[in-house]
């Protein structure tokens, strides 16, 4: 009898009564019903306070996004800028070659002994030496760590300080022996040195150069050559000056 009574306490009976019909008879355990009566509520709370999380999360990331730091927008715009005007001299440089390439017959006519020439360029180049874009100053020949090293400043002397690029080259010539800047200036195979092989510049304003040889065994008078080729092999600097070395 008492095992029965707490069945029945246990248990939730339901009567339901529907007009003419037999009335139903139905029983639910306590243990489902407060399941189903605190369980649905607190999981459907429980599901809209995350979907509230993610929504405020979300928003909080576009915001976030939206406000970049003004300094990161600045850099990007100079950085979008500068390869702008890099793909504009680009594409001056290819139209420049284009053209003095469209004249490769007739400079080859012309020139019958270039092979002699020491220094190799493409056909068409010109010799914009006489009316340079480029000056030199602080010159001058030290002798550091049993090494002869030549420095220079290359000056842009533009009106409009525009951008100058190319490729230079040193040469040093103690008593009967030349030495090349840079090293790699002859390519493989070949006895003459291709323009672009020089180290290569760029420069709104001024560029330090440095370039290194072997030192003299004993005092001596050197001659130092500077050449420098614009992007399109055209001369557009050279100097020659002598230097008194000291070992």
């Amino acid at each position: 009898m008492s095992k029965i009574l707490t069945e029945k306490k246990s248990k939730l009976s339901f009567i339901i009564y529907d007009g003419v019909k037999a009335p139903r008879y139905y029983e639910i355990s306590r243990q489902a019903f407060r399941t189903l009566f605190w369980g649905l509520p607190g999981f459907s709370i429980v599901s809209l306070f995350i979907a509230l999380v993610s929504v405020l999360a979300y928003q909080q990331l576009r915001t976030n996004m939206n406000q970049v730091d003004p300094e990161v927008v600045s850099q990007l715009k100079k950085e979008n800028l500068d390869l702008t005007q890099e793909k504009a001299s680009a594409d001056v440089v290819l139209k420049e070659l284009q053209d003095k390439l469209s004249q490769t017959a007739a400079v080859s006519d012309n020139t019958p002994l270039s092979i002699l020439q020491l220094y190799s360029t493409v056909p068409g180049a010109n010799d914009l030496s006489q009316t340079p874009a480029l000056s030199m100053d602080g010159f001058q020949t030290v002798v550091e760590n049993g090494q002869t090293v030549v420095r220079f400043n290359l000056v842009n002397v533009t009106k409009d300080s525009a951008r100058i690029s190319g490729f230079i080259f040193v040469v040093l010539r103690i008593d009967q022996s030349l030495y090349f800047y840079p090293e790699s200036s002859f390519s493989e195979g070949d006895l003459q040195v291709l323009f672009s092989n020089g180290e290569i510049f760029a420069t709104s304003r001024f560029r330090p150069v440095e370039a290194k040889f072997p030192a003299p065994t004993k005092p001596t008078t050197a001659l130092v050559k500077i050449l420098i080729f614009s992007r399109t092999g055209d001369l557009m600097f050279k100097r020659i000056q002598s230097s008194e070395i000291k070992p």
